[in-house]
């Protein structure tokens, strides 16, 4: 299952930098690679075990997709690879790509002059939140714009779970 996994990230990592795209004709045979040879492997347990892994990695990115601050294909991604390599993996991925994708957030507004003013922006609104007793909360609403700046969090998963490989 390594190698699917790394024909994943790399298949993956390049599609969402190249074209900001994460798709399903990558990550649906995966999944169904990871099901199968976990079945033959390990029988129910083992098919229990990926279907595991993909519920972790689903839940993990669900409330960030919800809000708006990643794309499905992100939320695909690190669920197959739950799938692929479990629940704890899923987790690992999770974390280290979490790390990453700051990283990569704080170049991009750095390398575009956005990094003080983004932290000013933010600043302004949690002490507005919190001044007003969170009476003008209303959500952690990520609001595109043409001067906003994506970042190919596909590729932070990627890191992520090459971390996690060498950690694990």
């Amino acid at each position: 299952m390594d190698g699917v996994l790394w024909g994943l990230l790399i298949i993956s990592g390049y599609t969402d930098w190249r074209y900001r795209k994460i798709y399903n004709k990558v990550l649906l045979p995966a999944a169904l690679a990871a099901f199968a040879y976990h079945f033959a492997t390990a029988g129910w347990q083992g098919l229990i075990y990926s279907v595991q892994g993909l519920s972790v990695g689903l839940v993990l990115l669900l409330i960030p997709f919800l809000w708006g601050g990643i794309g499905a294909g992100d939320v695909k991604l690190l669920a197959v690879i739950g799938a692929l390599k479990g629940a704890g993996f899923a987790c690992w991925t999770f974390l280290a790509g979490a790390i990453t994708g700051g990283m990569m957030a704080a170049f991009f507004l750095l390398s575009n002059k956005r990094f003080y003013s983004t932290l000013s922006c933010l600043h302004r609104g949690i002490q507005t939140t919190v001044l007003s007793g969170f009476r003008e909360f209303d959500g952690l609403r990520y609001q595109k714009d043409e001067e906003s700046i994506c970042i190919p969090y596909g590729i932070a998963l990627a890191v992520g779970a090459a971390a996690a490989f060498w950690m694990v």
